[in-house]
Parts: structure tokens; C-alpha cells; sequence
């Protein structure tokens, strides 16, 4: 290889490491999702490993380009780390598993248990990777003079790579190929570019580098997370889906780990049975006796908007805009939970966002939505928030929200609810029965729950509309904090109630 060819190589070298750099950070994010969820803190984790492997890297790889300043053992070091990095999809489960069954605690196993995943199955590539900027930059000094440049040339071109890493990894290889097989293709580039220079024994490393392709084709049809009662399996570009058969037949939508459930279907009736029927009662304590506008905000799979076309329609002319931020979770609903039957209109985009631009006004604004899992969107509840909903509210509208909670003096549901208080005057709270589920309802006017404006129809939501009668709570301001787009410390606590529950 003559010297310039060396140079270009190198470089070539350079850039693909630091796409894969990046790669791996971003599909780490999607591996650990299924399991410990997308929180902020999981993604701390990640780019906290991320950082301290590269540190490790950079500072070993510097040391041993000194002692050993060779061609060869550069490429042997990234060769080892496309083998580990395709070795990750066969072995990611097991670890996985086996830090879930040792943490135990729901909130300890966020954040503890998605740091030691990260370390296990991502910390020593990325140490490895770490080590070939300055491996190459004290094989490519030539003179004191130009190392400068040499150096600034060489993080140049990583950097370049990880852009193009980000880019592809984003919007080509994650969405459209999946994670593991993001994982296998970075294995792959790391493995054939190390052949390359490995010119003297290419004829077996060649076909080392085949090693990913065999272990995609191995491993295509297996579940990420496998669990009984699984019927479909999806990622999106929002988060991992899944569509599970319960023990009594019910069909649930869940998401990233899947404690929870978004979505509930039951073939033969519209009433789940859970927090999502309490808002299909929302119509009857509203002074209009015929029309209703509904929008709900965080559709998921359909549960709620089933009950205002199945059930409440018998007694009120509806008018239903769903809005859901993952076009694949409407494609399942569609396909699991019969939701092309429900005459709604769906809006596949943020909510907030199309609370901004549409300017239609609502006797019914429902928020349901989770992000993260667990974790409702802190830009869904914030002051800034509430106060677009109420501007798109009819005069006598109201807004209604879930939010879990292990108590009424939840940090979390006390400072929404003052959040709520402070854009309208009436707030008011109800815990639904054996669950963490609030539901919270705000208005410009008082509410009598005891009373409803029309006789419910449905005996079951004629029920609740008792419980609510009973438990209906009017909102004062005592406790929490007032929530703002500059600070709005959601996911912290939400895990502080979590950490409740442990106790």
C-alpha cells in the first residue's frame, strides 16, 4: 500500500469508526427501550457510558500507539470490536433478563439497571473505537511540525462520520431495518474495512466479516421481547410497540417496557373496565344537550374514542379528532383494534403542535398521552399548555387528563393540578378505584358532579357517573408546583412516585 493510498485509507478508517460511534449510541437507546424504557435517564446512562468509554479509549489507544505504533494492531482492535458488536443481539436478552431479575425495584431498574446494560453491551466496543483516533493520528505524524494538522484532519473526518452515522441511523437504518439489524450493518462496515487492511490474511478475515450477514439471517424473525400472548411486534422512529393477548382475552397495546397499558380492546364491547371509561362521561355534566366536539389528545390504540362512538354517540351528535404521535400505533390499531370502524378523524402529529396550528374549538379536550412509557410529555403540562387548550375550548368546555399517581399527595399529580388552577379556575380530581389513575377535570365554571345535565343511557357509565358523585374532589391550591416550558421536572417526578410505591 503506497503511502498516499495508506493516507486515504486511514481517513476512510477514521470515518467509519465515527459513524459507528454514533450508530451504537443511538441504537443503544432503542435495545434498552423494550426493557428499562426512553426516559431522560436512560438516555443520561447512555451518553454517559458513551463518554466515559470513548475517555477510556482515547487515553489506553494513545498510550499503546506509543509502544506499538502498527498498522496491524490498530486494525486487529476495531476487527474485535465489529465481532463484539455483532455478538450483541444473540447475548443483549439474557443480560437484560438477568439485571431485571437481580434489581428487582421498578425505580432502581431504571436507572441502575439501563446504566449496567450500557456498560455490559456497549461500553467495551465503544472503548475499543475510541482508540483508533489516536492510533491513527501517531501513525499518520510524519513530522512534529504537521501534527496539528494531522490531528485536526483526523477528528475532522470521525466527526464528519458521526454526522453521517446520525443521519443514517435516524431516518434510514433504525426506522427502516430495525436496531439489531443497525447493529449488524455497523458490525459489518467495522468488520470489512479492518479486512481491507489486513491485506496479508484477508482470505479468512473476509469471511469473518460475512459473520453479521449469517447472524441476521439467523436471528430476523425473533422477537425482541419476547412475551406470552404476543401477537404483533414493532419499532418507530417514537418507540417499541407491542400488541399482547391477555389471560381474559383482551387485546392491550404497550409500549417501550411495557409496564403499562395505552390501549385496551374488547371485540365485543366498547367498556374496558379501566381509567379510560371515566372519560366518556365528560358529555353529560356539559350544559349542550345534542352536539359534542371531542378532541383527544394521546389516541393510542382507540380506547377512548371507542367509547364516544360505541357508547356515548346513543346520546349525543359527536364530532371526534384523534390525535396521535406514531402513525405505526394507529397501523396497529387498525390491524388489532378494528380501528378503521370508528368514524373519527386521526392526526398523526404532536399534540401541541396541532393545538397551535389547527384553531377549531372543543366542548371536550382530552389529554392521555405518554411519551416515555410512563412519563407524560412534560410539554403537555405545562402552564403554556393548559392555557392553548382553554383558547380552544368552547366557553363552557372542559379539559380532562390521566395522570398516575401512588396518592393524592403525589408531587406529581398535586403540582399538574395547581398547573391546571392556575389557567382555570375549577379543577377537579377523582381516583379511580384499585388503580394509580387520577382523572382530572378542568373548566372555566364550576361542575355539579352530583348531577348530571342528561340521563346517562348506559348503565355502566351510569355507575361510574355514582362514583364520580362520590369522589369527585375540587382542586386547592396546596402543594406542588406551578409547571412552565422552562421548568417542567416530569419524569423526575414521576420516578419520585414510583419510589413511593417501592416503600
Amino acid at each position: 500500500m503506497t503511502p498516499r493510498i495508506e493516507k486515504i485509507f486511514l481517513y476512510l478508517f477514521v470515518f467509519v469508526t465515527g459513524a459507528v460511534i454514533i450508530a451504537l449510541e443511538l441504537t443503544a437507546s432503542r435495545i434498552l427501550a423494550p426493557f428499562f424504557g426512553n426516559s431522560i435517564f436512560v438516555w443520561g446512562n447512555i451518553i454517559g457510558v458513551t463518554l466515559s468509554a470513548l475517555a477510556v479509549g482515547y487515553w489506553i489507544g494513545g498510550r499503546l500507539a506509543d509502544r506499538r505504533p502498527e498498522f496491524d494492531v490498530l486494525l486487529a482492535i476495531v476487527f474485535f470490536a465489529g465481532v463484539y458488536i455483532a455478538s450483541v443481539p444473540l447475548f443483549f436478552r439474557a443480560i437484560v433478563d438477568g439485571i431485571l431479575l437481580v434489581m428487582g425495584g421498578f425505580t432502581l431498574m431504571l436507572v441502575l439497571g439501563s446504566l449496567l446494560a450500557a456498560v455490559i453491551l456497549f461500553g467495551l466496543p465503544l472503548a475499543l473505537l475510541g482508540m483508533s483516533s489516536p492510533f491513527i493520528i501517531r501513525l499518520m505524524a510524519r513530522d512534529v511540525a504537521t501534527t496539528g494538522n494531522t490531528a485536526g484532519s483526523v477528528y475532522a473526518f470521525s466527526t464528519v462520520g458521526s454526522i453521517a452515522g446520525a443521519f443514517l441511523s435516524t431516518f434510514v437504518s433504525i426506522p427502516f431495518l430495525g436496531s439489531r439489524e443497525t447493529l449488524y450493518l455497523s458490525s459489518f462496515l467495522l468488520l470489512g474495512v479492518a479486512s481491507l487492511g489486513l491485506r496479508h490474511k484477508r482470505k479468512w478475515l473476509v469471511a469473518f466479516a460475512l459473520l453479521p450477514i449469517l447472524l441476521w439471517i439467523l436471528t430476523a424473525d425473533q422477537p425482541v421481547r419476547a412475551r406470552e400472548g404476543l401477537l404483533f411486534e414493532a419499532e418507530s422512529p417514537y418507540q417499541f410497540i407491542q400488541v399482547v393477548r391477555a389471560d381474559n382475552g383482551d387485546l392491550q397495546l404497550r409500549t417501550n417496557d411495557g409496564w403499562g397499558v395505552q390501549s385496551v380492546y374488547r371485540p365485543a364491547t366498547s367498556i374496558t373496565g379501566r381509567y379510560y371509561d371515566y372519560f366518556g362521561l365528560l358529555p353529560y355534566y356539559l350544559k349542550t344537550q345534542s352536539a359534542v366536539r371531542v378532541l383527544n389528545v394521546g389516541h393510542a390504540g382507540g380506547s377512548i374514542s371507542r367509547i364516544y362512538t360505541q357508547t356515548v354517540a346513543a346520546d349525543y351528535a359527536l364530532n371526534v379528532d384523534a390525535v396521535e404521535i406514531d402513525p405505526k400505533v394507529t397501523e396497529a390499531a387498525k390491524k388489532y383494534f378494528n380501528l378503521s370502524s370508528q368514524p373519527i378523524t386521526i392526526y398523526n402529529e404532536d399534540g401541541r403542535n396541532f393545538l397551535r396550528r389547527n384553531t377549531s374549538k372543543y366542548d371536550i379536550i382530552i389529554v392521555d398521552a405518554y411519551s416515555q412509557q410512563i412519563y407524560i410529555p412534560f410539554q403537555l403540562a405545562t402552564a403554556e399548555f393548559f392555557d392553548l387548550a382553554r383558547s380552544r375550548l368552547n366557553s363552557q368546555g372542559v379539559v380532562s387528563i390521566n395522570v398516575n399517581a401512588s396518592s393524592g399527595s403525589s408531587l406529581l399529580l398535586l403540582s399538574i393540578s395547581r398547573t391546571l388552577n392556575e389557567v382555570f379556575p375549577y379543577v377537579y380530581s377523582l381516583h379511580v378505584p384499585q388503580s394509580m389513575n387520577y382523572f382530572i377535570v378542568a373548566s372555566g365554571s364550576p361542575i355539579d358532579f352530583a348531577h348530571t345535565q342528561k340521563p346517562v343511557s348506559n348503565p355502566y357509565l351510569s355507575e361510574l357517573s355514582q362514583t364520580l358523585a362520590r369522589g369527585m374532589m375540587k382542586f386547592t391550591a396546596k402543594g406542588g408546583e406551578i409547571l412552565t416550558d422552562n421548568r417542567a421536572p416530569v419524569e423526575l417526578m414521576t420516578d419520585m412516585t414510583l419510589f413511593n410505591v417501592q416503600l
